[in-house]
């Protein structure tokens, strides 16, 4: 019985860690996503000011 409970814990942890792990991607994903599209604004008003 304790080793049910001590894989099922095991499992949860993991399960946690990795739904984590895509989270933590997710967030960095749509940071750099940011980034880029801000860059990108700063360049057109560049082109913008040099017309």
């Amino acid at each position: 019985m304790e080793i049910f409970i001590l894989t099922m814990v095991i499992e949860m942890i993991a399960a946690f860690i990795l739904t984590s792990i895509t989270f933590i991607k997710l967030i960095v994903k749509t940071v750099n996503n940011t980034k880029n599209e801000i860059e990108l604004a700063r360049a057109v008003q560049l082109e913008m000011r040099f017309k």
